[in-house]
């Protein structure tokens, strides 16, 4: 990380002085980290005519979507592999019954797993569209 030489100071009200400290504990930073955050919201965050905008998110929230994009990935690979099992195993002589019930059962919980993570991760990005990234003026969200 860049060492920080410059210091910035401002004066704020209780209302936004509470805000800055509320914010930065809902987020598990410090003060300073959180300024850091909102500084880097860009300009174009502002709605634009034609209605797109930025969403910025946090580092943490950011990691929860990584982490369940890739479990998504090792249900989905589970999956596909117990019904390559099958295929196999097809091709090779007959499965028994068990071993197809089996194989089915496997695939069919890990793939479900898949669509339960989208669910949960489709839920956690409409919470997002829906949190304000800035406040005042124009760029109220």
């Amino acid at each position: 990380m860049a060492t920080k030489t410059h210091m910035v100071t401002c004066r704020l009200d209780d209302r936004d002085y509470g805000s800055l400290h509320e914010n930065a504990s809902a987020l598990d930073v410090a003060p300073s980290t959180y300024m850091r955050y909102l500084i880097r919201i860009p300009v174009s965050a502002c709605p634009d005519p034609k209605g797109s905008r930025v969403l910025v998110v946090d580092a943490k929230t950011l990691g929860a979507l990584r982490y369940e994009l890739v479990r998504w990935g090792r249900h989905y690979n589970q999956g596909v592999h117990a019904l390559n099992a099958i295929a196999y195993a097809a091709r090779r002589k007959a499965p028994e019954r068990d071993y197809f019930v089996q194989q089915i059962g496997i695939a069919t919980d890990k793939l479900d797993a898949v669509e339960e993570g989208r669910r949960r991760l489709e839920g956690r990005i409409d919470e997002l569209e829906g949190s304000i990234v800035v406040g005042d003026g124009l760029c109220r969200y």
